[in-house]
């Protein structure tokens, strides 16, 4: 649940937008506009901007004949002889939201492209101002919407972060601004229907700011329900919970270190091999107590605090090279590990594009598989040009070797083979177990087919936003958010 609600106002809390348009209609034609169509066109390219950028927008399309200035002074005083001593229409959803915010401790700012004494004026007309804890109007900051100035200074002077706090707004260069700022941005359409660009700059779009209350009220009851006994949290690292950079949010990670203090259990779950495991662990500074490192989708885990390995399943030598064999007469390209390296008989492209992301050694080469010291955890196969090759293969390995291993893709171009019935669902009852936490205890994320196990296995299994359907369907809740806009973190704090 976000501790700072932003709000835009004229489009937002006032239904204004249309006022001024009606005003400036109606002074353009004292001033010879005729095209009402094209005024309103004019109008709608001004909504969320300062009435610098009003006066420079009209000028380029009114032309230099026409006196701009003017024009806007008396458009000016019609909208404020109508709108003056509590005239301006209150949105719908307006008083309910803000008591529900004021109820709740919820700290709320204005952040307008309007002057500050005139949005203190109409605030305060309609008996709204008293819900507010700051105001920034567009005389307050340099550049306006779709420049974050506006936002990023409300959260100044709310002494807030980005990542704790959302914003309501209406128009496109808002959205844009709330985006930019690192906010949460919400919009509520008012005149202008979200496209697709602005659609992808939003976090979610609502119908009106009673649908924007009960989204609040929805995010407070799963955190509830998420906080409620349990003692083990799983997730997995890409798409996840981690960023697209691969970084751990502010946010998120604050969330996590709130639920590791309080006595619980963290652990990663990554189909990635146990060195470039307990590496990301390391970068990211997570150093939490009790916390747990799950390896090759599930086929290892290791104990941070300990360090120690407490629970291995690998596949059999044996199996890996037929698979391997098998892999060569496909034209695939496959890699297996021990704890230290990547193992292959091949490089080249195929693990070049796996280097990018996973910093662990390989050894190369038609003797790669005499490294193999141990059963290995998993196999990968990498195919990125032709995945109906990458397929034909998956299901002859099913056919001949579907009683030993499980296939998967954690990706479109990574296959992953590990030893049947094994898997992030098992390595999660596993260490649930050696805890002597209930399942129904845990709680467990993820993004990939690879995670559905897990998903499926934990007391309440969550799917991200940006996850496939097919993963959605094997969840208890899907996070409204997606692993950049910080999906996780409502669920663990």
């Amino acid at each position: 649940m976000f501790k700072y609600v932003i709000f835009d106002m004229d489009g937002v809390i006032f239904d204004s937008e249309r006022l001024y348009i009606e005003c400036d209609k109606e002074v353009a034609l004292k001033y010879g506009i005729e095209d009402m169509d094209f005024v309103e066109e004019v109008c709608r390219k001004c909504i969320g901007v300062t009435s610098e950028g009003t006066l420079r927008i009209m000028k380029e399309n009114f032309g230099e004949n026409i006196p701009i200035d003017e024009m806007l002074k008396d458009s000016a005083a019609l909208f404020k002889e109508r709108s003056i001593g509590g005239q301006l229409p209150v949105k719908p959803g307006v008083n309910e939201l803000l008591e529900y915010l004021k109820g709740k401790g919820i700290h709320t700012a204005i952040a307008s492209s309007t002057k500050s004494d005139i949005v203190k004026r109409e605030l305060n007309d309609a008996g709204l101002l008293g819900y507010f804890d700051e105001v920034v109007g567009g005389d307050m900051i340099e550049k306006s919407k779709p420049a974050p100035d506006s936002f990023l200074k409300a959260m100044e002077v709310l002494e807030c972060g980005p990542e704790d706090c959302c914003i309501i707004e209406d128009s496109f260069n808002g959205i844009r601004a709330a985006n930019a700022s690192g906010g949460f941005p919400i919009m509520v359409p008012d005149i202008l229907q979200p496209d697709e660009e602005i659609r992808s700059l939003a976090g979610v779009v609502m119908g009106s700011l009673f649908d924007v209350k009960e989204y609040f009220i929805s995010l407070e009851e799963k955190e509830s329900k998420s906080k409620d006994g349990i003692k083990l949290f799983a997730t997995d690292l890409d798409g996840t919970i981690l960023t697209e950079k691969k970084e751990i949010s502010p946010r998120t990670k604050e969330a996590l270190i709130h639920f590791v203090e309080a006595g619980n259990h963290f652990a990663i779950c990554t189909g990635r091999d146990i060195t470039s495991g307990k590496l990301v662990y390391n970068e990211l500074k997570l150093e939490m107590p009790g916390s747990y490192v799950m390896a090759y989708n599930g086929g290892m885990i290791y104990d941070v605090d300990e360090d120690r390995v407490i629970y291995r399943v690998g596949i059999e030598k044996e199996l890996v090279k037929e698979i391997f064999e098998m892999a060569a007469d496909f034209g695939i390209y496959i890699q297996t590990y021990n704890d230290d390296f990547i193992l292959s008989p091949w490089g080249g492209e195929c693990l070049d594009y796996y280097k990018k992301v996973i910093k662990t050694p390989a050894k190369v080469g038609e003797d790669a598989l005499d490294y193999m010291d141990k059963p290995p955890c998993k196999i990968i196969c990498i195919e990125l040009h032709d995945h109906e090759k990458q397929e034909r293969f998956r299901k002859a390995v099913t056919e001949k070797y579907g009683d030993k291993l499980d296939l998967m893709y954690s990706s479109p171009v990574y296959l992953e083979l590990i030893p049947k019935n094994s898997g992030k669902g098992e390595a999660l009852r596993y260490l649930a177990d050696h805890l002597d936490i209930p399942i129904e205890n845990t709680i467990a994320a993820g993004d990939g087919e690879n995670d559905i196990s897990m998903i499926e296995a934990a007391g309440l299994g969550i799917a991200m936003k940006n996850a496939p359907d097919v993963v959605k369907a094997a969840a208890d809740v899907v996070t409204e958010f997606d692993n950049d806009h910080d999906g996780l973190a409502g669920f663990i704090r």
